[in-house]
This record gives structure tokens, C-alpha cells and sequence, in this order.
């Protein structure tokens, strides 16, 4: 059987190649680790009290498999990212140094008491 050139068989593949394509474009791959559940997302007037102790460039794919990714999924991960890294340099808290530019993002750590 063909439907509009295509055999059954391909029609299956290009829709099964649409659903992977579809539902993985907005996954997250990056879980936050234990530790980096301690880190707090935080905005610049948040951290006043605070001692700055230094910056993190969270990068991630921006696409999957040429399909460019949900902009809230990309975010979250860029975070987990980086607070994931905040705990290695014994920070407790982040806070974005900018937007998102591609697929990437700068974030200050800081130690808050």
C-alpha cells in the first residue's frame, strides 16, 4: 500500500523519527545532584550579604538531533548545571550573570551565611 509516494513501512519510521524527534526536544538530562539541591537560584538582590566566589559558564545542547530544544527545558538544565558546579568551589547560592546566549550561560556563585 502507498499513500502519496510513500510505502507504509517509511510512513511508519518518518512518524516514529517525528515522535522521538517531538518528546525529546524538551527533555533534561542534567539531574542536580545532592549537593547541588543545597545551591539556591537566586536574584542579584538577594545576595548582598553575601561573598562572591566566582563565576560558572553552564553549556548544554541547544539542539537534539537538529531540532532546537524547549527554551524553559534549556534554562532548567543551565542551572542545574551550574548549581551542580557551585559546590565544588563551596557555593550556596547562584545567580545569572545574563541571558541565555545559545547554549550557554554565565552564572555567579556565591556563599551566603
Amino acid at each position: 500500500m502507498q499513500l502519496i509516494g510513500f510505502k507504509v513501512p517509511d510512513i511508519m519510521k518518518i512518524l516514529l523519527l517525528i515522535l522521538v524527534l517531538t518528546t525529546t526536544s524538551g527533555c533534561t538530562w542534567v539531574e542536580v545532584s545532592e549537593e547541588g539541591q543545597l545551591v539556591q537560584l537566586l536574584d542579584e538582590s538577594a545576595v548582598t550579604e553575601c561573598q562572591r566566589v566566582g563565576r560558572v559558564t553552564a553549556i548544554s545542547r541547544e539542539k537534539v538531533l537538529g531540532v532546537k530544544r524547549n527554551t524553559d527545558k534549556l534554562m532548567m538544565e543551565l542551572s542545574s548545571i551550574a548549581r551542580n558546579n557551585a559546590v565544588s568551589m563551596q557555593g550556596n547560592a547562584i545567580v545569572p550573570a545574563g541571558s541565555v546566549e545559545g547554549n550557554e550561560q554565565v552564572f555567579i556563585v556565591y556563599k551566603c551565611p
